[in-house]
């Protein structure tokens, strides 16, 4: 979940969407193997904006991804790199903002920004069609401006939110639905330098393209965790750096000089939930991989 800085008043000053200098740095996982041996897969990568095109007569900005996929079970991890998908309109006037796949040749609305309390989100991202509608709306701070953000019923927290200018805290196009199996989140969202999470170290935000093409088979076992774990990997790693972030994206552990292919990780005093393992060696991020602690 995310942690946010949050005003209490409304705004009437609408916030558009960026056109470009524009990421979304997310987190998505599923569990693709549901008895045991347990594989959770991840999926860590940012969206950003690159360009313009014609689609029907009007301007959209072409939206790419790149991103590290990895696993509890083999295969072992990959990148990728620019994936086309799909591309994004805001009509300012409405409050509005359409996007179009790239297997549509039709716009679908994404977000309304003009709804009021009671409305219920769009089938876009709504599922199912009518599960959420806005129960109340306040504004939260994006970088030095405050953007409004709309709260939803079914989920109850504040972290799970419709925020103007930005999107959705369960990522630009992820559906809305609370993880079970499988899930999806905003880890940051940065335009020009208008951090949000204000606090946050938007940890993927350059490092999820500075992954080292040639070490793809880095493992963590067990995971889930419950007491200790082992990082294992093909790769001799020298003088290297593992980072340990919480959910908020907050460091809460680093181990340096990490010489070798394999080192144990103990969980101490961690408590359950899920965290992040970032390897650094010679000031390039190596792997970022998704921990689950267990009781």
């Amino acid at each position: 979940m995310l942690n946010i800085t949050i005003g209490k008043c409304q705004i009437s000053i609408y916030q558009p969407f960026p056109d470009s200098n524009a990421f979304w740095c997310e987190t998505n996982w599923w569990l693709s193997s549901p008895t045991p041996p347990y594989c959770f897969v991840t999926d860590n990568y940012c969206l950003f904006i690159n360009g313009d095109t014609i689609i029907n007569a009007m301007t959209y900005h072409k939206i790419f991804q790149s991103g590290y996929i990895s696993a509890s079970c083999p295969p072992p991890g990959y990148n990728y790199y620019n994936n086309y998908e799909g591309a994004i309109r805001q009509d300012v006037l409405l409050k509005k903002v359409f996007f179009i796949l790239p297997s549509n040749a039709n716009e679908e609305l994404l977000y309304d920004f003009n709804l009021g309390i009671g409305d219920t989100l769009q089938p876009s991202i709504n599922t199912p069609p009518d599960y959420n509608y806005i129960s109340s709306i306040d504004s939260v701070l994006v970088g030095s401006q405050y953007h409004k953000r709309f709260l939803l019923n079914n989920l109850n927290d504040t972290n799970y939110a419709i925020i103007e200018g930005l999107g959705s805290t369960f990522g630009l196009f992820h559906k809305i639905v609370l993880p079970f199996e499988s899930g999806s989140q905003l880890n940051c969202f940065n335009n020009e330098g208008n951090i949000y999470p204000v606090n946050s170290s938007c940890l993927f935000n350059i490092g999820i393209f500075e992954i080292n093409k040639s070490i793809l088979n880095i493992k963590i076992f067990p995971n889930p965790l419950i007491s200790e774990s082992k990082i294992i990997s093909d790769y001799y790693f020298k003088n290297a750096t593992i980072i340990i972030y919480n959910s908020y994206g907050e460091e809460i552990r680093q181990v340096n000089n990490f010489i070798g292919q394999e080192i144990v990780i103990h969980r101490r005093k961690l408590i359950s939930g899920v965290y992040y393992l970032k390897i650094i060696e010679d000031s390039k991020i190596i792997s970022i991989n998704k921990l689950l602690i267990v009781d």
